[in-house]
């Protein structure tokens, strides 16, 4: 399938999209680019973005699939390049890059799904820690096999208590994973909780992981006294996946199609903010247009939309502003953002699905 790029104004993406149109805000966004950076010919479960090569400019960007290949997609020499980092036997679901050992050289890969088969074939989960090892190329090893699959990863500062990052794994064994790693990639497991339902998505909100589950609770998990407290931020009346966060405010997607908004602080009710026709499986909020004031959301779903929100710009239907970037020819899973084109101004994001497509947003 060959690459596709795109080179519209977000205006002039939404008008050709007579379906979700709205009338025009007072607003020109930036011109943006939109392009289909990579095809891995199977469905995509997950992406994130980190310095897994640091040599190179820029971020790079990892996604996981349903094959269990870890493939990783960097920008260079003006071209979009791509490596599989990892082959598991199981379906892979989520994806987080981090610094886990800052003695090696670049951020480490966290996948998890299933330790073989896809995730409808039942059996035990599996945990996965991805490393580069320059020039070898990468290395995959297995640290945990949970009792189902996993559903959820997160890197971070999860236990301020000892020194560095630490990993987190959770899913349908309905129990939070932490690990720790050695300077010889060696892991220290923790099962540090136990979920009110199936864990779907987390992210990291400072020392505090956040995690979605599909009972319709949000969670938060934190250090305590010398173990970990866990304590509902959110219930809602349908099951939410792919948390993510940027200050006090969370974006989570919801299985009925909404993107919703919390307030950590408990200033504000939860609000919609964007809904579509089927599940929602990503959730963005961070300032991707510096030439407008306040933040941008994003969400993808099973419709196959890519959609970027103005949380506050109100439309006509009471609903936030909201445009159609890009459409898939099948579901859409997840969207990550970051900085993959330093030269370029601002953060970009990163959508996968069913169709096997990286796309990309930038300005």
């Amino acid at each position: 399938m060959p690459t596709r790029s795109f080179v519209p104004s977000l205006l002039a993406v939404s008008a050709s999209l007579a379906a979700c149109a709205r009338p025009a805000p007072t607003f020109e966004p930036l011109p943006s680019v939109v392009e289909v950076v990579h095809v891995a010919g199977a469905k995509l479960g997950c992406v994130a973005i980190g310095d897994v090569q640091p040599e190179l400019p820029g971020a790079e960007i990892v996604a996981v699939a349903v094959d269990g290949r870890v493939v990783v997609v960097r920008r260079q020499q003006e071209r979009w390049r791509s490596t599989v980092a990892a082959q598991t036997p199981g379906e892979l679901i989520a994806v987080a890059v981090g610094d886990l050992v800052p003695s090696h050289p670049g951020d480490e890969i966290l996948a998890v799904g299933m330790a073989s088969g896809d995730e409808d074939s039942g059996g035990p989960g599996a945990v996965w820690l991805v490393t580069r090892n320059r020039p070898e190329g990468y290395e995959a090893r297995q640290v945990l096999e949970p009792a189902a699959l996993q559903h959820a990863a997160a890197i971070g500062d999860f236990d301020p208590r000892r020194p560095g990052l630490e990993a987190l794994s959770a899913g349908f064994d309905q129990r939070v994973h932490l690990f720790a790693f050695d300077d010889d990639l060696v892991a220290t497991h923790r099962e540090v909780a136990e979920l009110p339902g199936p864990a779907k998505g987390a992210c990291v909100h400072g020392n505090a992981a956040l995690i979605a589950c599909a009972s319709g609770h949000v969670v938060a998990l934190a250090a305590a006294g010398e173990g970990f407290e866990l304590r509902t931020v959110h219930t809602g009346p349908v099951g939410f996946a792919r948390p993510a966060v940027h200050g006090e405010r969370l974006v989570v997607a919801a299985d009925d199609g909404a993107l919703v908004e919390i307030a950590l602080d408990g200033g504000a009710e939860a609000r919609v903010l964007h809904r579509q026709g089927a599940k929602a499986r990503g959730a963005f909020l961070g300032d991707l247009d510096v030439s407008t004031p306040g933040l941008e959301a994003a969400t993808v779903g099973y419709e196959g939309r890519f959609v970027l929100v103005w949380p506050e710009r109100p439309g006509p239907d009471g609903l936030p502003t909201a445009r159609v970037l890009f459409e898939s020819t099948a579901a859409l899973h997840h969207l990550a953002g970051g900085d993959v084109l330093p030269d370029r101004p601002g953060d970009e994001l990163v959508s996968v699905g069913y169709a096997g497509e990286i796309v990309l947003l930038s300005r």
